[in-house]
């Protein structure tokens, strides 16, 4: 089956919940007229995956500034009593390599 874009083609029906169902309303149509049934494909969602969905949503709705940590980092530099320790700082570079 070939995936074009993320919308659904005309004539079918994409419903989501705890467990996504997705079926064609064509042959949803055949159904209640009597025709052979078809298979529906099922999805189920992990728990994981709702948890990431769920932490992702959160982060996007934090602030990017900290507005206090920055007011009280510029009256410490203002003051002249900003001091970097050169290990620390030194760490947190490899950390992040």
């Amino acid at each position: 089956m070939k995936i074009n874009g993320n919308k659904p083609y005309d004539g079918v029906e994409v419903t989501l919940s705890t467990t996504t169902k997705v079926g064609n309303v064509k042959n949803d149509q055949a159904k209640s007229a009597g025709v052979k049934k078809q298979s529906e494909d099922v999805i189920e969602i992990s728990k994981d995956s709702k948890k990431i969905a769920e932490l992702a949503n959160a982060i996007k709705n934090m602030p990017e500034i900290r507005a206090q940590k920055v007011e009280e980092l510029k009256k410490v530099i203002e003051s002249g009593n900003y001091t970097v320790d050169p290990r620390k700082l030194a760490e947190k570079i490899i950390s992040e390599l």
